[in-house]
């Protein structure tokens, strides 16, 4: 699997993506490491030299190379202070959770060539739309790890709809779930603080009750055709830098609001919540996952990069906006 994703596993149903080794039910995270081939190699950090003009060279002592030890591939740079967060360290949270029977493995990978791995586990209860029972959210933890030094060791919620099999990435999209969530910095003290990252189980309890009630109060919460037409102008009204004339609006921008409109009438899996703040929602969910163009590099793989961009690239940022506009129509929603 070139471009984007480089390997991964899952467990039960085939990914929307149709990617990945599958494996049997209540697999553990050693052995989704094995099967995402992410058991066999690590990272360190390696000095950095630059020419000088009479030919030698110097190390530079403010940075240094993060490079995977399997293949010498270059990951990133990064500071002196930088200590790699091992794979094998990076899934030891979810050792202890699915031990505790608090969640089971549903998927695990790499990305872009090893700068980025996750694991996502899937949470024992899940959420029912009162009339319509086929539109249940599976709730998840995700666990996102850095090798790249772009980022730190996260974990947090993530949430997928039944009725289309896609990764909801509700929960980093909602502010208060970020904030909830753990982020730890790749320093000497990070898998120590890895070690004790367990009481995610309690956060698990607490934002799932959170998160249920604003997605019942979502589901009751009418939501017009006027408001529908706002939110799409919104997320797709062309940016206008300070002291520029206002933008036209391009063929394209037109087209995509047309779409998510059309979605949020006709779209798949919420036919009995038509009408409400969720399917409002839902139709900007589905746009992003399944009807917007993703960029792919050159001899990449479109559903790889859309994969990407669904959990952490412009597919994330786009439900984020949508989610927080909304909070700004609907006043209601903000006390959920």
């Amino acid at each position: 699997m070139p471009a984007e994703v480089e390997n991964m596993m899952w467990v039960g149903q085939m990914p929307w993506h149709g990617l990945g080794v599958q494996l049997p039910a209540h697999a553990l995270p050693k052995d989704a490491l094995v099967a995402a081939k992410m058991n066999d190699w690590n990272v360190s950090t390696q000095p950095i030299y630059r020419k000088k003009a009479d030919g030698t060279f110097v190390e530079i002592e403010s940075h240094r190379e993060i490079a995977r030890t399997s293949d010498d591939t270059n990951l990133g740079i990064c500071g002196t202070r930088y200590v790699p967060i091992q794979n094998e360290a990076f899934v030891e949270p979810f050792e202890i959770i699915v031990k505790e029977k608090q969640a089971v493995i549903e998927t695990a990978g790499s990305l872009y060539d090893g700068r980025i791995v996750w694991m996502l586990a899937k949470l024992p209860k899940e959420i029912l739309i009162p009339g319509a029972p086929e539109e249940q959210i599976k709730e998840y933890l995700l666990l996102s790890n850095a090798h790249d030094g772009s980022g730190a060791w996260r974990m947090f919620f993530s949430n997928v709809r039944v009725v289309c099999a896609n990764t909801y990435n509700m929960a980093l999209s909602d502010r208060k779930a970020v904030r909830d969530g753990i982020s730890i910095r790749h320093t000497t003290s990070a898998e120590a603080k890895i070690k004790e990252a367990h009481r995610i189980i309690k956060l698990a309890s607490d934002f799932n009750a959170d998160f249920e009630k604003k997605v019942l109060k979502m589901a009751a919460t009418k939501y017009t055709d006027v408001q529908m037409k706002e939110l799409a102008s919104k997320l797709f009204v062309p940016v206008t830098q300070p002291g520029e004339k206002k933008k036209e609006e391009s063929t394209r921008s037109k087209n995509m609001q047309e779409k998510v409109i059309e979605l949020f009438a006709y779209g798949k899996g919420h036919e009995k919540i038509r009408g409400t703040a969720w399917a409002a929602l839902s139709a900007v969910t589905e746009f992003a996952d399944h009807h917007r163009s993703t960029r792919t590099e050159e001899g990449g793989n479109e559903k790889e990069s859309r994969l990407a961009s669904v959990w952490f690239g412009s597919g994330k940022t786009l439900k984020q906006k949508a989610w927080e506009i909304m909070q700004d129509q609907v006043p209601a929603l903000k006390a959920a």
